[in-house]
């Protein structure tokens, strides 16, 4: 497969998506990993190019001599400090993969999709993203294809590698128990890695698949939030991961039971969509941006303007 820019995308190697208060920016050039270069409130007159010149970090003490940039996967096979957002090999073999990119194109003036594959190992990552008009709610599919005649095992898929702000220093999740659901815990500033696992098969009151990162002062109407949410009903894992060199990342996907996924040849695996919104104007208006994509994107439209039928529910005798 060699290197097809389409659409939009054929003047640049960046990828823009854009609405009145969100925007995304991605750097796909031809044969490189993927990457974001932001993700926040929509910027007048940004420039990717001067973005992408300030993403560039400095040289450190025992560092790499050139800098490992990040990608939408982190592959274990870049060699990108901390734990990979993919773990797929062929019993033990060709498990560093790279995947780089090969095509990519505008689906329509929200959406984007980037072709990435790796030669050396045959296998091929497809991501789609979109950035939704009207909730500014992001929105991600990922695919992993076996292009080789040797079975691939997939061990771990996130969705995505998302880059968390710096800014963002408190992590906000849900736990509980029967009739103590959804309660809150607050995580402070940490340094390593915080991890989530549900192995029950369904949704449940002490793994919630899902996240809210947050600043020190956010309230409910001020500050920062940014919120990141699952699609999936069965096995989940949730992770942050500050890395020592100072990154962020959120991975979310489908948790495996050893060996449970493998393709075979031309086989393909779409991991769960990946939800996640950005808010200037603290956990309200982040809760009205994911309420108004439920209510308009997900939900189905014959049943969402109908009146929610009265449930009662009881443990005793009636």
């Amino acid at each position: 497969m060699t290197a097809n820019i389409q659409g939009s995308a054929s003047a640049d190697r960046f990828l823009v998506l854009k609405t009145s208060e969100s925007q995304l920016i991605l750097d796909a050039a031809p044969g490189t990993r993927p990457s974001v270069l932001y993700w926040g409130p929509a910027l007048e007159n940004a420039n990717p190019k001067e973005l992408a010149l300030l993403s560039v970090r400095q040289w450190t003490h025992g560092g790499t001599a050139v800098d490992v940039s990040a990608s939408l996967s982190n592959e274990l096979g870049a060699g990108v400090l901390g734990p990979p957002g993919v773990i797929v090999h062929r019993n033990s073999t060709d498990w560093a993969a790279v995947f780089r990119v090969t095509q990519v194109s505008y689906l329509d003036t929200h959406r984007v999709r980037i072709v990435c594959r790796d030669d050396n190992t045959h296998m091929c990552a497809t991501y789609e993203i979109a950035l939704d008009p009207d909730s500014h709610v992001l929105s991600a599919h990922t695919s992993i294809e076996n292009l080789g005649k040797v079975p691939v095992i997939i061990d771990w898929c996130a969705t995505l590698c998302l880059p968390l702000n710096r800014r963002l220093t408190r992590i906000k999740s849900f736990t509980g128990r029967w009739a103590m659901e959804f309660q809150q815990q607050t995580v402070p500033a940490f340094q390593g890695t915080y991890l989530r696992e549900n192995n029950r098969g369904r949704p449940s009151h002490d793994n919630f698949p899902g996240l809210i990162a947050t600043a020190e002062f956010t309230s409910e109407k001020n500050e920062t939030a940014v919120g990141f949410h699952l699609g999936w009903s069965g096995n989940t894992r949730v992770r942050v991961d500050r890395h020592t060199d100072g990154r962020a990342f959120v991975q979310m996907g489908e948790l495996f039971p050893p060996g449970e996924m493998v393709l075979e040849e031309n086989d393909r695996y779409t991991p769960p969509t990946l939800y996640a919104a950005w808010s200037e104007k603290g956990l309200n208006q982040l809760a009205q941006r994911f309420h108004r994509h439920l209510r308009d994107k997900v939900m189905d439209p014959r049943t969402r303007g109908k009146a929610r039928p009265v449930h009662y529910n009881t443990w005793e005798a009636v």
